[in-house]
C-alpha cells in the first residue's frame, strides 16, 4: 500500500483491486500453466524459466511508471509460480523417501528465514529508495528482481551438477 500510495496514488481498493488480478493470474498458472510448462521443459528449464519471470516482473513493477503499467506486469510475474512446483517436484525426487521429512523441515527453515529477514531489507530498500536524494521508489523490487535473477543464474550453473534421482 504505500508503494502503490506514494508512486501511483492508489487506494486502499485500487490495490485491493490489483491483488485481486494477482490472485486470478496466480491461479491460472496454478491450475492451468504450471503442468504443462514443467512438461514441455523440464524440471529444471522450468525453475529457470520462473525464476526469470519472477526477476522479469519485479523489474517491470520496480521500474513501472504509472499504475496500468504495473497492473500489466502480473500476468509475467505470475509466472514465477512455475519456479516452486518443479523446485519442490525436483526435490523430492532427488531426495530419498526415507529423508523427505527432513527436506521438508529444511524448506521450512528457510522459509521461517526469509520470514525474519525479508521485511527489514525490503521496507529498508524501499525507505532508501524514496529519499527524495535517491527518487528511486521501485528499489525495493529491483533489489527483489536482482536476487531472483542471481538465483536463476545459479540454477543454470548448477543444471550439470544435480546429482541423479535414487535408483536411476
Amino acid at each position: 500500500m504505500l508503494y502503490a500510495g506514494f508512486r501511483y496514488g492508489w487506494t486502499s481498493a485500487d490495490v485491493g483491486l490489483a491483488l485481486a488480478v494477482v490472485g486470478i493470474a496466480n491461479i491460472i498458472v496454478q491450475a492451468g500453466l504450471i503442468g504443462r510448462i514443467v512438461a514441455a521443459l523440464g524440471e529444471w528449464a522450468a525453475m529457470i524459466f520462473g525464476l526469470i519471470c519472477g526477476a522479469l516482473g519485479f523489474l517491470a513493477y520496480g521500474l513501472a511508471p504509472t499504475g496500468a503499467w504495473f497492473v500489466a506486469a502480473i500476468p509475467v510475474f505470475s509466472l514465477m509460480g512455475v519456479f516452486g512446483a518443479a523446485l519442490s517436484a525436483a526435490m523430492s525426487r532427488i531426495v530419498d523417501p526415507g529423508d523427505q521429512g527432513k527436506l521438508q523441515g529444511a524448506n521450512s527453515s528457510l522459509m521461517g528465514l526469509t520470514g525474519l529477514v525479508g521485511p527489514g531489507l525490503f521496507t529498508q530498500a524501499l525507505a532508501w529508495g524514496m529519499a527524495p536524494t535517491i527518487g528511486l521508489p521501485g528499489a525495493s523490487f529491483l533489489l527483489a528482481s536482482g536476487i531472483l535473477a542471481t538465483c536463476a543464474a545459479c540454477v543454470a550453473l548448477g543444471v550439470n551438477r544435480a546429482p541423479a534421482a535414487q535408483g536411476s
